[in-house]
């Protein structure tokens, strides 16, 4: 489970994450997960799941059954909703988030991540996400979850959630748009970009 908390609004390029209260590069991956972990834990309520079924190329859609069967076995109270298209994961965070619900989980990929994290943001007041988030990981590359070193495991990663232990990361912001995993130019935002573009020419050509 993680506290996300914003860093200062870049209108062109990010300035460095803040860590430990200061300005300054990350410590070595090794130290991240010991100086970020809380002892701290929050209260839980209804547990609100946000899942991008395309995530992992359908994965997340297949896993859908194992998500409900594993609150189900802990007892642990919640509601699932599908994602149906782009930036909807950031609308349904933010609804969730004003009926109540907590944590807020996001089921999908890195982009999945972000989509609920920027609901959490715009629900609060930009500085501090006002509930808990919590990762279900089942993108393709899942690299947010492999930086933070979390179960990929469907219900080992329910179980961490229902225990409630919390965990603090930091977020930047590039043009209004947090990020919590990484932020880029040139190459790497033209692929993401250029394979966007496929897809939806592929929607639209593929066979009903």
């Amino acid at each position: 489970m993680t506290e996300c908390r914003g860093g200062r609004t870049a209108q062109r390029r990010a300035e460095p994450r803040r860590w430990a209260g200061c300005l300054r590069a990350p410590p070595a991956r090794g130290t991240i997960r010991r100086a970020s972990t809380l002892r701290a834990r929050f209260a839980l309520g209804v547990t609100k799941i946000i899942v991008n079924p395309y995530a992992g190329r359908w994965k997340a859609q297949a896993a859908i059954g194992a998500i409900e069967a594993a609150c189900a076995r802990l007892a642990m109270p919640f509601e699932l909703e599908v994602t149906q298209y782009p930036d909807h994961g950031i609308e349904l965070a933010g609804q969730a988030v004003q009926a109540g619900c907590s944590p807020i989980v996001a089921a999908g990929g890195d982009g999945s991540i972000s989509e609920v994290v920027n609901g959490l943001m715009r629900a609060g007041d930009g500085q501090t996400a006002p509930v808990p988030l919590g990762v279900i990981a089942l993108g393709s590359a899942d690299d947010f979850a492999d930086m933070l070193d979390l179960d990929k495991d469907v219900e080992a990663a329910v179980r961490t959630i229902q225990a409630g232990r919390l965990r603090k990361i930091d977020l930047g912001c590039v043009n209004g748009r947090y990020f919590d995993n990484n932020s880029a130019i040139g190459l790497e935002p033209m692929v993401t970009l250029a394979q966007a573009r496929a897809r939806l020419c592929l929607s639209w050509t593929w066979p009903k």
